[in-house]
């Protein structure tokens, strides 16, 4: 949830006109998959390392 909460803050910063167009909606949609999983896998791995330190 934090990653698309830091992603939709990051697109707030960008101009307008460089966010898609409603017609070129799917290939955004397809980004935002890919920053979704892109994010749960840093937060993956935190939490793997961390719960190395701990053993």
């Amino acid at each position: 949830m934090d990653g698309s909460k830091e992603f939709f803050r990051t697109m707030n910063k960008i101009p307008s006109e460089l966010l898609p167009e409603k017609s070129t909606n799917i290939p955004f949609f397809i980004f935002m998959c890919l920053w979704e999983i892109f994010n749960f896998r840093r937060i993956f791995f935190q939490i793997k390392k961390s719960v190395e330190d701990l053993a």
